[in-house]
C-alpha cells in the first residue's frame, strides 16, 4: 500500500484489508498527496502538502463566517461545559451589543 502513515494501529488495520490492489493490479494509493507546486502560491484554497491545515483553518475562522458541522459544534459545546464559558465569552467583540443571549444559541 502506497502510504507514509506508519502508526501501529493504522498498519494493523491495513494488514487486515482486502483492498490491496485496484482493478489494474496496482497498489491502492491511500495518501492522496499532491505535489506542493501543483497550484500557484496565489491559489486561495488549502493545498495538501503545501499549506499548514492549522494555519489555514485559523485564518479562515478568524476572517470569514464559518459554518461548523455537527461534530465541531458538539466539540465547542463540550469545551464550554468543561471550561465554564459565560455569556461574555460567547459574545466576544462581534456580538457584544446583540439583543439576546448567544450562549447556547445553536442557530447563530
Amino acid at each position: 500500500v502506497n502510504s507514509k502513515l506508519t502508526h501501529e494501529k493504522i498498519a494493523e488495520i491495513r494488514a487486515k484489508s482486502t483492498m490491496v490492489k485496484d482493478d489494474n493490479d496496482n497498489d491502492v494509493n491511500l495518501d492522496y498527496s499532491q505535489p506542493s507546486d501543483l497550484y500557484p502560491e496565489s491559489f486561495p484554497h488549502f493545498v495538501r502538502g503545501r499549506d499548514s491545515l492549522r494555519e489555514y483553518l485559523t485564518q479562515l475562522f478568524t476572517t470569514q463566517i464559518a459554518i461548523y458541522d455537527g461534530a465541531m459544534g458538539t466539540m465547542i459545546q463540550n469545551y464550554s461545559k468543561r471550561n465554564k464559558l459565560d455569556e461574555e465569552e460567547y459574545r466576544g467583540d462581534k456580538f457584544r451589543e446583540w439583543g439576546c443571549n448567544v450562549k447556547g444559541n445553536n442557530d447563530m
